[in-house]
Order: C-alpha cells, then sequence, then structure tokens
C-alpha cells in the first residue's frame, strides 16, 4: 500500500513557502537599495549585476512554488495522479508491504499543466499558461547552464510572483498572505510581530509601489499611480516612530472632490477624513484625518 499520500493543503503550504522565499530575496535587494544615500546610477548598476545570481535563484525557486501549487490542485482530485512511474517501475514494497509516496517520481513540470486541465473542473487561465512556459525555460537555464546572458530584472521576478499568486490562490490576497508568512517567520522569536511586522510590510509595498508599473499596481493591488495619494494614517502609525517618515499610500474613495473617505492599499483600512483646508499656509492639502489629528497631505498637526 502506498503510505504518506500528501494533500492538496501539504502541497499549497509548499507552494506558498517557496513563493514566499522568492519575494523575500527581491524585496530585500530593493529595500537596502532604498535605505542606501547618494547613490551614483554607475553604482546602482554594479549592484543589480551583484544581485544577479541570487534574483536567478529566487525566480527558480518561485517557479518550483508554482509547479506545488498547480501540484496542490491536482492532488485535490487524486495524489495519486502525480505518480509518473508505471507499475512496473514503482520502487520496491518493505516487509510490511507499503510504499512511501515520496519514492515514487512524479510528474515533470512541463506535464503539469496539461495532467492539470485534464483532471481539473476549469482549466488554467492561457497568460498563467504561457508565463509558466516562460518561468520553466528560465529555470532550465538558471539549473543547467551558467548563462552570463540571463539578467532577472527585479520587476520581472516580482510581476512573475504575483501573477502565479493570484492565478493559483485567487481566493487569498498577496500582502495578507505576505503578513502572516512574516508572522510565522523566524524573525518573530527575535521581535514582537506586532512591533516588525507591520513596519516591514508597510516598507515593502512602499518600495513595491515606486517599483511596479502604474498597470501592475492597478492590477495586482486596486491601486492607481496616476491618481492622487495621502498619508495612511494607520500605516504611517505603525512606521513613523522608527523610519521618521509618511507613507502616502491611501487614496479618496471615491476619488472625487465631495469623498470623505480614505483607502489604503497596504493595510486595507478605509478611514473617515473631514474635507477642511490644511492650516500649514503653503500645503493645498484639505483631507485631514480627525482621530490623527493631521492633513494627509503634508502631515502638519492640526490641533495646534
Amino acid at each position: 500500500m502506498i503510505r504518506d499520500i500528501p494533500s492538496k493543503e501539504d502541497f499549497d503550504a509548499v507552494g506558498s513557502a517557496l513563493l514566499d522565499q522568492a519575494w523575500e530575496t527581491a524585496t530585500s535587494l530593493l529595500l537596502d537599495l532604498d535605505e542606501a544615500y547618494e547613490v551614483e546610477e554607475e553604482e546602482i548598476a554594479e549592484y543589480w549585476q551583484s544581485a544577479n545570481t541570487r534574483m536567478a535563484t529566487a525566480l527558480s525557486i518561485a517557479h518550483q512554488g508554482a509547479e506545488f501549487l498547480i501540484k496542490g490542485k491536482i492532488a485535490e482530485v487524486s495524489p495519486l495522479l502525480l505518480i509518473a512511474n508505471a507499475p512496473r517501475e514503482w520502487p520496491k514494497a518493505n516487509s510490511d508491504g507499503d510504499i512511501l509516496y515520496s519514492q515514487f517520481r512524479t510528474v515533470d513540470a512541463q506535464d503539469l499543466v496539461r495532467l492539470h486541465d485534464g483532471c481539473a473542473t476549469a482549466p488554467l487561465e492561457k497568460d498563467f499558461k504561457e508565463a509558466f512556459d516562460a518561468l520553466r525555460v528560465r529555470r532550465n537555464s538558471i539549473m543547467h547552464t551558467v548563462d552570463r546572458r540571463l539578467k532577472i530584472h527585479v520587476v520581472e521576478l516580482i510581476e512573475s510572483i504575483l501573477k502565479i499568486h493570484r492565478s493559483l490562490v485567487p481566493q487569498r490576497d498577496w500582502i495578507n498572505a505576505r503578513r502572516d508568512a512574516l508572522s510565522e517567520s523566524s524573525s518573530v522569536t527575535l521581535f514582537s510581530a506586532e512591533d516588525w511586522v507591520e513596519p516591514r510590510i508597510v516598507r515593502e509595498f512602499s518600495v513595491i509601489t515606486d517599483t511596479l508599473s502604474p498597470s501592475a499596481m492597478k492590477e495586482y493591488f486596486g491601486f492607481n499611480k496616476k491618481q492622487r495619494t495621502y498619508i495612511c494614517p494607520n500605516c504611517s502609525w505603525d512606521v513613523l516612530e522608527e523610519y521618521e517618515e509618511e507613507v502616502k499610500t491611501a487614496q479618496l474613495r471615491p476619488n472625487s472632490g465631495a469623498s470623505t473617505s480614505v483607502w489604503c492599499f497596504i493595510c486595507t483600512k478605509e478611514e473617515k477624513v473631514l474635507r477642511i483646508d490644511c492650516k500649514e499656509a503653503e500645503c493645498p492639502g484639505n483631507v485631514v484625518a480627525p482621530e490623527w489629528g493631521r492633513c494627509l497631505t503634508c502631515g502638519a498637526d492640526q490641533d495646534r
């Protein structure tokens, strides 16, 4: 009998962890660069060149994450569908007549999509299939050769992770998945989750906002880079004390001159605001957070 058969949840857990590991690499590189001062263009180019191996490895890890998530969808039908061996090629059973599932060779990555679409209720989206296959080719270049021409741009890596997660885990948004991963990380044993996780989330997705195109931010986070932004009272409260900066990730909802609410894509909170002119003479803002008592355009205290 085949023993220790994994479930969909087992595959999903590994796949999500691999995506998060790849994301950690990309965002750590971005944050390190963001915290550097007076960096010349040539130095930035050298920085990314030196980070190419790390990003290439992260892209390979992201692809493995996609493989596990697809396997999870197949396992939801039956994990036995993933066994590639013909019965005559099965591993030898132990003295109890058992074979561990981990001893079997599973279906190759290049066959996963076809297997999924053959047994699942709904096929994978066409754009995901194309992206997954392109990632597989690049992953193979990374794994099997040392190609000096292979350059993985950080935007490509980030968008690959977001596309994989949105296509394969559509029921869960990426920011909350990342928040949960940080809350369960080893760093929480050193720092309080409450004091460390949210500031890290805010810092990460602030730099992601600066990095991704307007279309990508709209597609994956519902954030319009072409719309005016305001300081988020919640996110700024989380990072102000440590980083002494205000986070402009909130936008009017709806986007109109009469709107009395702002929404932030990072904390996903919607806050009521007052539409009154800022007391700072040089500030054109007229969006004030009543509980925080500050102008959300310039951050000036309105209770003075």
